[in-house]
């Protein structure tokens, strides 16, 4: 399988508190792959090293199979990164930015650039500083789909869009991958969306990568336990990952469910999604050999 990214063993000291330590993943041509992780944990860290905005870093990235992405003006061009944050044209109208666009990119398309502006709404008369956070989303979008881009490097995409404008990028980038050549990353705290889209799942927490599958896979061997304070008592612990409990019972996420439920026969095993995987691994706790 080829891949549009790969990291190996991507290591940077951030700052005194934070850094990403032995960060490995592939983002496989014709795949949407979900970047995932609480707030703080490192998403954006590493799209900006993706990017090129982190330098000194250890370990490998090759984009597009190149590792010379600083240097490489035409690999610039197959690739559309986005940040919710760029204010690079708030003091542009559409037109304005069309025109840089168009001089910068040698693939630009205007025809897909104008029928994704309608497609959006996105009002040609005011400066794109004045539109809405999701309006501005959907420029950024825009922009990244219309100058030939085999890769998508996406951060928060979605966050401030409503769930009907959500619905239709995830479409849009659906559509996007099906010619098996082109790839989306995106970062997204929003779990919903990638279990509608992702191939894969990469979850990074503290700056690590703790979880790195398909999200199939995950999906498949990945549940729910719940149990009484005296079933509890009964299983063996190290069958459990992380565990929950309250006045009335205790909840555990299991990663082997099928054994699970064949090991256990008179308990059950839920089902589970991507945001039950994420909040099970940092909110919940490890077995201690107490409780």
């Amino acid at each position: 399988m080829e891949n549009n990214i790969e990291i190996k063993n991507l290591s940077k000291k951030i700052s005194s508190k934070f850094s990403i330590k032995n960060v490995s993943f592939n983002v496989p041509k014709g795949s949407i792959v979900g970047l995932i992780g609480v707030n703080g944990s490192g998403k954006t860290t590493i799209i900006n090293c993706l990017a090129g905005f982190i330098s000194g870093l250890e370990g490998e990235i090759k984009i597009l199979q190149s590792d010379n992405l600083d240097r490489d003006f035409e690999l610039k061009n197959d690739i559309g990164i986005v940040f919710s944050d760029d204010s690079f044209y708030d003091f542009m109208k559409i037109a304005d930015a069309l025109k840089i666009l168009k001089a910068v990119y040698k693939n630009f398309n205007e025809e897909i650039f104008n029928e994704l502006c309608s497609k959006f709404n996105l009002n040609k008369k005011i400066k794109i500083g004045k539109f809405s956070k999701g309006e501005h989303s959907k420029f950024l979008l825009t922009v990244a789909l219309s100058h030939g881009a085999k890769l998508l490097i996406l951060d928060e995409i979605t966050a401030n869009l409503d769930p009907v404008s959500r619905d239709e990028v995830l479409e849009i980038l659906q559509r996007f991958v099906e010619d098996e050549n082109n790839s989306v990353l995106i970062s997204s705290h929003i779990t919903s969306d990638l279990d509608k889209v992702a191939d894969y799942i990469t979850f990074i927490h503290h700056g690590e990568i703790v979880l790195n599958d398909s999200k199939d896979n995950l999906l498949e061997n990945y549940g729910i336990l719940v149990v009484s304070e005296e079933e509890y008592k009964k299983i063996d612990k190290n069958d459990l990952l992380f565990i929950k409990n309250s006045n009335y019972n205790y909840s555990a996420l299991v990663n082997n469910k099928k054994e699970i439920i064949k090991k256990y026969k008179d308990i059950t095993v839920n089902e589970c999604n991507i945001e039950d995987i994420m909040n099970y691994y940092t909110r919940g706790k490890k077995y201690d050999g107490i409780n």
